[in-house]
């Protein structure tokens, strides 16, 4: 992806490189586990990717969860990555970055309003027990990513795929 990382920012990719990028990420995960049904990727900068993300992977759910600022950069600190981002290293840099990422959060939350404010749009929210049972996550943590899509679709244009943990929010 690092490869291409220039030309993706600077406009969308074609269809045949968005394919290759998925296949080549789709094998890595494989190289992985190969029994694996899902697969809960925590990278910091996966915040940065959301775009191509979904442009190369459709079908990948993504949930967003929101942990006080102070948690997210300290464990990030303290993290053994094997290749460690540079703003990891460095609690100042680690301040610098999580504001950034909170700017591009705010870009998103605006673009679901935005899908949102075309009455054609409806979203869907789902596979939300699935994530949660794949990790240390709980049905409150899930609250501020649900609540912006409650808030931008309303009830009436906003699917679950089923009641739970969203009944719990």
């Amino acid at each position: 992806m690092h490869k291409h990382e220039t030309a993706f920012r600077q406009e969308l990719l074609a269809e045949p490189l968005r394919k290759k990028l998925a296949a080549v990420y789709l094998r890595f995960l494989a190289g992985r586990s190969r029994d694996a049904l899902r697969v809960v990727n925590k990278q910091p900068l996966n915040s940065d990717y959301l775009g191509l993300i979904h442009s190369a992977l459709p079908n990948a759910r993504m949930i967003y969860l929101r942990r006080d600022p102070i948690d997210t950069c300290l464990s990030c600190y303290f993290q053994n990555f094997a290749t460690p981002p540079p703003f990891t290293l460095d609690l100042k840099h680690l301040g610098e970055f999580y504001r950034e990422y909170e700017r591009l959060m705010a870009h998103w939350a605006a673009a679901i309003r935005a899908a949102a404010a075309r009455g054609n749009v409806a979203a869907k929210i789902s596979g939300l027990n699935t994530m949660l049972a794949a990790s240390d996550w709980h049905a409150g943590d899930l609250h501020d990513a649900v609540a912006i899509a409650v808030d931008a679709f309303g009830p009436d244009r906003l699917l679950c795929g089923s009641d739970w943990p969203v009944a719990l929010l």
